[in-house]
């Protein structure tokens, strides 16, 4: 697929979190697969880790961009390439979870 998002999680389970989310929401093909580790920012500590990442692939790049906008709560640039790694996403307000 053309389009891929390499992006830090902060736990194992996120993987299905983000397969259930692509499943019900995604138009067109998808995966999703660990990408093993990579820095991170910590934004709460304001330093680097190493954390487990995830690696979403997409066919259609609407899908990702909507995957980053409303799963990641995250807005890629408008010209963002095809393959495209965040450092870090924006945490969802206390008690909030992604949508399903």
């Amino acid at each position: 697929m053309r389009y891929q998002l390499r992006y830090p999680i902060a736990r194992r389970d996120e993987l299905e979190k983000a397969e259930a989310w692509l499943g019900k929401n995604a138009s067109a093909r998808w995966g999703v697969r660990f990408g093993g580790l990579m820095l991170a920012r910590d934004r709460v500590h304001q330093r680097r880790v190493e954390t487990i990442s995830l690696i979403a692939s997409f066919e259609d790049n609407a899908d990702r961009k909507r995957f980053a906008q409303e799963f990641l709560y995250t807005t890629l640039p408008g010209a963002a390439p095809d393959t495209i790694s965040l450092d870090s996403t924006e945490p969802p307000d206390a008690g909030f979870a992604p949508p399903l």
